[in-house]
């Protein structure tokens, strides 16, 4: 009546065997999602370094990016600083205001922008965002569209560049809680 399977000699290493592979899989998972958010977070920066590039330059927006002049209604309401007021914007929304500053380097071709992120959830923190001496205002625009694919949210974004008209960034293909890697 001495069952083999109830032996220590024989559960034992198929135990630290289970153990193992569970370990290893959990590794594997582990460093796979942390490849997929890095990415993630890169193709974002770099959307948000040709966003800037293409509003400043005129040029097309990166694919995933729409960019729509608001309605002259709005155009009063962003002007005056009256977000919630535009058209589309979420019920109740937190508002987050960012300013870049032009490039200190170029001062022919380099205005300021401002961004308004409206969101139902959050208010994006900007103390956190990187900076250093000689950042371009592009690389600003970078790290804070890659701040909104950290996060995982449809915000509502409209923006200006010097004084040219506002524009609503529909960029929820880029930054969306649909694009987050699982």
């Amino acid at each position: 009546m001495n069952n083999p399977l109830n032996s220590l000699r024989i559960i034992g290493p198929i135990l630290v065997l289970a153990a193992l592979l569970m370990g290893g899989g959990t590794v594997w998972m582990w460093g796979k999602s942390t490849s997929d958010w890095r990415a993630h977070g890169t193709s974002a920066y770099d959307a948000g370094v040709t966003m800037y590039y293409a509003m400043q330059n005129g040029t097309a927006p990166p694919a995933g990016i729409r960019v729509t002049p608001l309605s002259t209604a709005d155009q009063v309401y962003a002007t005056n600083g009256s977000f919630r007021q535009i058209a589309g914007a979420p019920v109740a929304p937190r508002v987050t205001i960012v300013p870049i500053l032009p490039d200190a380097a170029n001062q022919i071709t380099g205005a300021s922008v401002t961004m308004a992120i409206l969101s139902p959830d959050l208010t994006y923190g900007l103390a956190d965002l990187p900076h250093r001496d000689g950042q371009t205002a592009a690389e600003t625009m970078g790290a804070i569209t890659r701040k909104l694919a950290t996060f995982c949210n449809d915000p509502f974004v409209v923006a200006h560049m010097g004084d040219s008209d506002w524009v609503e960034i529909e960029g929820n293909a880029i930054w969306g809680v649909r694009r987050c890697p699982p």
